[in-house]
């Protein structure tokens, strides 16, 4: 594109395709000039965008919802400004040509071009609704991204003009193809739509930086369009510079579709989640329909929750199909330029070329990041509002990641070209191998799968294993995460838990027993102490009354009456708290009712290893002498 001698071509075929315009619209005006005629299209023409004006003016904004204080209201509001203004003058375009058509004053040519000028307006409308529901420079109480107001409006602006010059490609390929304009017409209409794309991106990159400078501190949206603004401005730039207007055109393109699609994409899924998460909360309004559909609110929800991931995944793939298509560029073409590219290797009967090894790792990166996505969208939104458990949603949600990564790495190996028959023999060779090299990792990974499954500790247990006691709070393939009662993390192998004794408090229930002790003086009523014992364990709120709390005599001591106060409590975890109650409980009740908890009794005798005379020799030998 620097070359001048091709912009003097350029300049020497222009005056060309415009005679061939003027010949055309001569041709337009002599062949339908019915002056009736054109003067009612024009005044339909006129009250169409008049009309469209006016609703846009003093209708539009009070159908708008006014309550923006929740990200719901901001949600919806967004989506009535993105359908208005994407769908306000297309639809007065359209009407303005059926008009022209209907009073009968268009021609093949002519139409061919409109039609071109309608989708230019659409496509720059879409642009433009997209940056008004999402940015909303002027309006800053009602944007859906919560950016500042001068990155906001840098978006906006960009957004809106990388549209419009979008319409004009559109509208100008059209005509070029309608009146057969010279080849170099068209390239060059490509090489000034990449250029004004790429001055776009560099004009925002460098705008967002002066943002962050004034700002003083970094920003949000500069984290990834400053590098990605770069990256796309260097290949349009690059592409140019090489000669191919078509590549850069094609990048700048995909590039404005990307981001008008994406940010259409952004508002709708924050438009379903919020009306979806609406109804699956429990409120009176998801309880009033549930009663309306005639069913429960639990089941409103986990309906709700599905259709929200089948609407979420059709908005993708619309939003996916939009950015890749129309390419404008013969995919067969851009295929088998993929295929020619001289790189490749063969592994017995296996050619691994370029392309396979492109599909492949497509294949795994793309099925690696559904399988997160999914396993997310279960962990977050399904699984919790099904009556499963937490450590089987967890178990659930586990063996889903591992069933997709297989499948990813299934599907990898079959785009290379790998059969799956020999693969599984190789694996049963290299078994034995494996057996014995990685005997523990392996035994732990079984042993991680047979907890998963069989699932004798699950999240939130409370167990002693290997003589740590804790929560579990991760179950994984090799390892299980303990949380110990001091906050200490505890990573214990798989294996430990198949192949050693574990104590589970809470496998059947969180109940728990609370044994207190406690001995009384010898001169005590023992009825009154079994009294107040069991009054202190009736009363409290912690301690469960069926099985019934159980006061016993069990034996004599040296010193006192040895009392035992049995009962179960509600939750396990509350032991340590209830025998702390119960003890302070029963030392009050004991003083109040004047019952002596006696001290221990013990009788110390002390013996000396050395004789009688000894003895006195040693006393006498320190006895004071008198004189004489």
């Amino acid at each position: 594109m620097l070359n001048p001698f091709f912009w003097q071509d350029t300049l020497r075929a222009f005056p060309i395709e415009l005679r061939t315009e003027n010949a055309v619209l001569h041709a337009w005006i002599s062949e339908r000039g019915d002056r009736q005629h054109w003067t009612a299209a024009v005044l339909i023409m006129v009250g169409i965008i008049a009309l469209a004006i006016g609703l846009t003016r003093w209708w539009f904004p009070r159908v708008l919802p006014q309550s923006t204080d929740t990200r719901s209201g901001k949600a919806w509001a967004a989506l009535w400004v993105f359908v208005w203004f994407t769908l306000r003058m297309p639809l007065a375009a359209a009407a303005s040509l059926l008009a022209f058509d209907a009073l009968g004053l268009l021609t093949v040519r002519v139409e061919q071009i409109a039609e071109g000028l309608v989708a230019a307006v659409a496509a720059a409308s879409f642009g433009y609704g997209v940056a008004r529901g999402l940015f909303t420079p002027r309006e800053p109480e009602r944007r859906l991204l919560q950016e500042d107001d001068a990155t906001a409006l840098c978006f906006h602006n960009h957004l809106v003009w990388s549209a419009r010059a979008l319409g004009v490609l559109i509208v100008s390929q059209v005509v070029h193809k309608t009146l057969f304009a010279p080849l170099i017409i068209t390239v060059a209409t490509n090489a000034v739509f990449a250029a004004i794309t790429a001055g776009f991106l560099m004009h925002l990159v460098i705008r967002l930086g002066q943002i962050r400078r004034h700002r003083g501190e970094p920003l949000v949206a500069a984290a990834w369009a400053h590098p990605l603004g770069l990256l796309m401005t260097a290949l349009i730039a690059l592409a140019l510079v090489a000669g191919y207007a078509g590549l850069a055109a094609f990048v700048a393109l995909r590039v404005v579709v990307a981001a008008a699609a994406l940010g259409a994409l952004y508002l709708l899924l924050v438009v379903t989640q919020t009306l979806f998460a609406t109804i699956g909360e429990q409120t009176v309004k998801a309880q009033k329909v549930a009663d309306r559909l005639g069913i429960s609110a639990r089941t409103l929800g986990l309906g709700g929750a599905l259709l929200s991931a089948a609407i979420r995944v059709t908005l993708i793939l619309a939003a996916f199909l939009l950015i890749i298509g129309p390419w404008e560029v013969s995919t067969a073409d851009l295929f088998d330029t993929v295929r020619n590219i001289p790189f490749g290797f063969k592994i017995g009967e296996i050619h691994l070329s370029f392309e396979t090894l492109l599909t492949a790792a497509v294949l795994l990166l793309a099925l690696l990041v559904v399988t997160r996505i999914v396993q997310r969208w279960l962990e977050t939104e399904l699984l919790p509002r099904t009556r499963l458990e937490p450590s089987l949603q967890l178990s659930v949600v586990t063996i889903f990641g591992y069933l997709g990564a297989i499948t990813a790495i299934t599907a990898a190996l079959t785009g290379l070209g790998f059969d799956l028959q020999k693969i599984a023999l190789i694996a049963g060779a290299l078994s034995v191998g494996i057996g014995f090299g990685l005997q523990s990792v392996v035994s732990n990974f079984v042993s991680g799968l047979i907890l998963l499954t069989e699932r004798p500790i699950r999240v939130g247990d409370s167990i002693v294993v290997k003589g740590e006691e804790g929560w579990v709070r991760r179950v994984r393939v090799r390892a299980t995460e303990i949380e110990t009662f001091d906050r200490a993390s505890v990573i214990i192998p798989n294996s430990e838990f198949i192949t050693g004794v574990v104590k589970n408090w809470t496998r059947a229930n969180t109940l728990g027993r609370v044994v207190i002790k406690v001995g009384v003086a010898y001169d005590s009523d023992p009825d009154q102490v079994r009294d107040i014992l069991l009054d202190i364990a009736r009363t409290h709120p912690q301690i469960v009354q069926s099985p019934p709390p159980g006061a016993f005599l069990l034996g004599f001591g040296d010193s006192a009456l040895e009392f035992e106060l049995r009962c179960v409590v509600a939750d396990v975890e509350n032991g340590l708290s209830v025998r702390s109650d119960l003890n302070y409980a029963i030392i009050k009740r004991f003083r109040e009712a004047g019952i002596e908890i006696p001290y221990p009794q013990r009788e110390l005798r002390l013996r000396s290893e050395q004789p009688e005379k000894h003895k006195t020799e040693a006393f006498g030998s320190s006895l004071p002498v008198e004189p004489r």
